[in-house]
């Protein structure tokens, strides 16, 4: 059946950052080229080489995130960030201020949250750029997660735990794997897709759109 979206009533939403509130593909391209040239710069090594590096790194520290991995090495992590994450002009990118999504988070029941598999600052970065930041309670980064990423299981525990057992929490994110574990500690889980699939069985509801004018179909 057809439902709007705003009519969903939840106590906490939580929101994913990167390819659900804006698309991330160009400017996580561009932080990319700044890690491996952060890490040339660190080991005097080249391109290359550098690239070798992290990915030897994530294997070793079992982390699909170069930061994560410089963390376990003992590396700065906070000047990492600084000059990769945060180095990157959101605008540059297409990343602006945007009226309309504003509107609808303004429009939805509950507390908002952002949980994120990046650094805290960068998705506040984000928000910031998007004119967001005060419609969200908090930004649980991978910094609030452990250093684990949403998929993991002790994630959704640790927040339901935050926030209590008996409110209701709905997940809005991109990626089925982190819905499919939310969907396993009793949340509402929401597939921002701009595909045209038949969604698998533990997603309650499919969005395509996240603004007020548009309509969203319930599953």
């Amino acid at each position: 059946m057809n439902s709007s979206f705003l009519n969903v009533n939840v106590d906490v939403w939580v929101f994913d950052n990167d390819g659900t509130l804006y698309p991330c593909h160009r400017i996580h391209q561009y932080i990319v080229t700044l890690m491996v040239k952060y890490v040339v710069n660190l080991y005097q090594v080249t391109a290359d080489e550098a690239k070798k590096i992290i990915e030897t790194l994530k294997k070793k520290h079992e982390t699909n995130y170069t930061y994560v991995a410089m963390l376990h090495e003992g590396i700065d992590v906070k000047r990492f960030i600084e000059e990769t994450y945060l180095a990157a002009r959101p605008e540059e990118f297409g990343i602006n201020p945007n009226p309309k999504l504003l509107t609808t988070l303004e429009m939805l029941s509950g507390d908002k949250y952002l949980m994120t598999n990046n650094p805290e600052a960068y998705a506040r970065m984000i928000l910031d750029a998007l004119g967001l930041q005060s419609v969200f309670n908090d930004v649980w980064g991978m910094e609030k997660l452990n250093y684990y990423p949403k998929s993991t299981g002790g994630v959704f525990r640790s927040f339901t735990a935050f926030i209590g057992l008996n409110r209701t929490i709905a997940l809005v994110d991109d990626m089925l794997i982190n819905l499919k574990e939310a969907k396993r500690y009793g949340w509402k889980t929401f597939w921002f897709s701009l595909d045209d699939v038949d969604p698998p069985g533990y997603v309650d509801c499919v969005i395509n759109s996240l603004v007020v004018e548009d309509d969203y179909e319930v599953v």
